[in-house]
């Protein structure tokens, strides 16, 4: 019986991740790293008008100027069925903050049901 839980946590835990990349992915977020029950995804920060303004500029003079930053979230399954999220790359300071697409770290409530009394 003890085996039943672990495969129907595992699937649980499986369709969470699943649904949670499909949801970022939504976001612009892409897949750069997978296992069964962790996943690692960036996203490309855009720099604001006037930092491409600079790059622009500085590369005329042959000086080199970071035209956009990365961030990485990485998303793990927990064998409670929860969700757990990590942000890192840091945006420049000055940048907009203020993105669609970020998602809080820590702790995400998973409902997703597998079975259950309606199949």
């Amino acid at each position: 019986m003890s085996d039943e839980g672990d495969v129907y946590d595992a699937a649980r835990r499986r369709v969470a991740l699943a649904a949670e990349v499909k949801s970022r992915e939504r976001d612009g977020w892409s897949v750069v790293d997978r296992s069964t029950f962790e996943v690692t995804m960036v996203h490309d920060v855009r720099p604001p008008w006037w930092q491409m303004l600079v790059t622009l500029v500085l590369a005329l003079f042959g000086a080199a100027a970071n035209a956009s930053v990365e961030r990485y979230l990485r998303i793990e399954a927990q064998n409670d069925g929860q969700l757990h999220r990590r942000t890192t790359g840091d945006i420049p300071r000055g940048w907009p903050r203020n993105r669609h697409w970020e998602v809080p770290d820590g702790l995400v409530g998973a409902s997703v049901s597998i079975g259950g009394d309606g199949d």
